[in-house]
């Protein structure tokens, strides 16, 4: 597998994203969990009404925000801010800065190519803690070099589209396909051929084979005779086995006489 798919050093610069995701499979088994057993007309639309009710709301998210900066990018550049208290910057007449960090290696940054050695800042489109520094010592302000794709402006455009609601089955247009040379008939499409298999279809998907189960129960056992966690009165280290023998004996003759 290359590097630009699953390591940050190899990703597009062009992206502004470091974000690295490993259960996108995860979140659409979990966007289809309730209709995964349909017709896949039945999925297609289940999905597109998804997508159409994330779509207002990203954009009605965009619109209560105050700041020019997208939260993500915010936080990222706050971040950058708090550390860069003990990176100490040299720099000459140009745009170019040297960043030095007691333990650390240093790094140049390129202002002007909004460039760090660091690559975090070409990755993700926020100045780095490099690169904030080599700005505060110009004398600028940071968010000023924040990429515009991580601006309100850009996140209203990308969520500006919308997909628009659509009336039952029953209401829409009958379209036949376009005759063909080699159909004498135009053709019509109709429903395929469903054949049910052999036994209870299945909805739970396969696991990997390293993925742990989880389960929505959590509890923990509370014994009944010395009332510790972590056993039962079966098990119970505290109570010894010959009294728990002679008390199953006694109810045993107890229920006999009854």
């Amino acid at each position: 597998m290359p590097p630009a798919q699953w390591s940050r050093s190899g990703f597009d610069h062009h992206v502004k994203s470091d974000h690295v995701t490993n259960n996108m499979i995860e979140s659409f088994n979990k966007w289809v969990d309730e209709v995964r057993d349909k017709l896949d007309l039945t999925i297609l639309e289940h999905i597109r009404r998804q997508l159409m009710v994330r779509m207002l709301k990203k954009y009605q998210l965009g619109e209560t925000w105050q700041d020019h900066l997208t939260p993500y990018a915010r936080e990222r550049l706050n971040q950058s801010s708090n550390e860069t208290r003990r990176i100490k910057v040299f720099g000459g007449r140009g745009e170019l800065f040297e960043c030095c960090q007691v333990g650390y290696k240093n790094f140049l940054v390129y202002i002007t190519d909004s460039t760090c050695e660091c690559g975090m800042w070409q990755v993700s489109g926020v100045p780095c803690k490099h690169a904030v520094a080599a700005i505060l010592h110009k004398g600028g302000q940071p968010e000023n070099y924040v990429h515009h794709y991580l601006t309100k402006e850009s996140f209203m455009m990308t969520c500006m589209g919308t997909i628009n609601p659509i009336p039952d089955e029953c209401a829409w247009p009958k379209v036949e396909a376009a005759p063909s040379p080699n159909v004498v008939v135009p053709v019509k499409v109709g429903p395929p051929d469903l054949k049910a298999p052999v036994g209870r279809p299945k909805k739970k998907r396969t696991k990997e084979p390293g993925e742990t189960k989880l389960t929505s129960k959590r509890f923990t056992i509370k014994c009944s005779a010395c009332r510790c966690l972590g056993h039962n009165k079966r098990g119970c280290p505290n109570f010894p086995k010959t009294t728990r023998t002679i008390e199953g004996s006694n109810r045993t003759s107890s229920s006999a006489q009854v």
